[in-house]
């Protein structure tokens, strides 16, 4: 368990390394972006004085395999509890991070660990945020079911979804050809005009950056997505 932002800090490179070749690849779990969100516990949507880093990692033969992106603190019903680093109002989508191949064996060891570690045993986990492609909603709740968990899933709210193809020529191809002619045609009037503007307010955006302007990340507009939030406790038995 990583406890300290300097130990945090020193696995940036490996953290975003694995997150390229994890399940779910979201701008949200970036190492950068998560620093950013801790240093002002989401603008102040959580407390500093009751949360804590509790950053869990799974390595083989030395090599980062797994992430569970934790932090320590008290909810909204006033719980002890593990949530995810972002959660919940400012990052849209959040989850574990790892490679399809080690998803289940990391989720295994990561509920196993969460229930025998003293830093997080009785805790519950209360996670939100999953976007509606992302497997580990149903993994959690197949090991947990079979172990001491206990298992509730709870449906937030529907988000409109745009899908985007992948290039812009697939994108003109999907027009029909009235739109397409018209689209071509106010593009070579822009050229002609002294270039195209949407690379011009790109560029202006990137000298903005470079001089202190606003980054790219608080420019951004996301559409949220179908939640799915997921919560566990420990079921204990007598």
């Amino acid at each position: 368990v990583i406890t300290t932002e300097a130990g945090w800090h020193r696995m940036a490179d490996e953290w975003n390394m694995l997150l390229v070749k994890s399940a779910c690849h979201l701008p949200f779990l970036r190492h950068e972006y998560l620093v950013n969100w801790w240093e002002t516990r989401g603008g102040g949507e959580w407390n500093p004085g009751t949360s804590q880093l509790a950053v869990i990692t799974a390595t083989r033969d030395g090599e980062l395999v797994g992430i569970a992106p934790f932090f320590s603190g008290i909810n909204r019903e006033n719980e002890a509890v593990l949530m995810f680093i972002g959660s919940f109002e400012v990052s849209d989508y959040l989850d574990v991070i790892a490679h399809p191949d080690d998803l289940r064996e990391f989720i295994q060891g990561l509920l196993f660990f969460v229930s025998t570690d003293p830093l997080t045993r009785g805790k519950k986990l209360d996670l939100y945020n999953f976007s509606d492609c992302s497997l580990t909603p149903d993994m959690l709740e197949g090991i947990a079911l079979q172990s001491v968990w206990r298992f509730n899933r709870e449906l937030l709210q529907p988000c409109p979804v745009i899908k985007l193809p992948n290039d812009w020529e697939a994108y003109l191809s999907g027009l029909d050809k009235k739109q397409r002619h018209e689209i071509r045609r106010k593009m070579r009037r822009a050229d002609e005009a002294g270039g195209n503007p949407h690379q011009r307010r790109a560029q202006a955006r990137l000298d903005g950056q470079r001089q202190g302007g606003p980054r790219a990340a608080e420019d951004a507009v996301h559409f949220r997505r179908l939640g799915v939030g997921v919560f566990l406790a420990i079921a204990v038995r007598r």
